[in-house]
């Protein structure tokens, strides 16, 4: 993210997000065991390969809409 914004000269772009959710015992357990950037970082556990493949077409449409209709429309559409 920071090569992007560096290239760009800019914090103002659209991003589009998959939100990530803590693995077993939530947050405060995520917290103890992982800082933020370490977990968004990590590799998916096996389990959620499968759930996050299923993800794929819907961040595809998402990229398109923004692309062909812009973000409000993909926001709308997609939040």
């Amino acid at each position: 993210m920071k090569s992007i914004i560096a290239h760009l000269g800019t914090q103002e772009f659209p991003r589009i997000r998959v939100g990530i959710a803590p693995r077993e015992g939530g947050a405060e357990a995520l917290a103890k065991r992982l800082d933020a950037v370490e977990y968004v970082l990590s590799d998916f556990a096996p389990e959620e390969k499968p759930i996050i493949r299923k993800v794929y077409p819907q961040v595809a449409d998402a990229i398109h809409c923004l692309i062909t209709d812009g973000v409000t429309a993909a926001m709308n559409k997609h939040n």
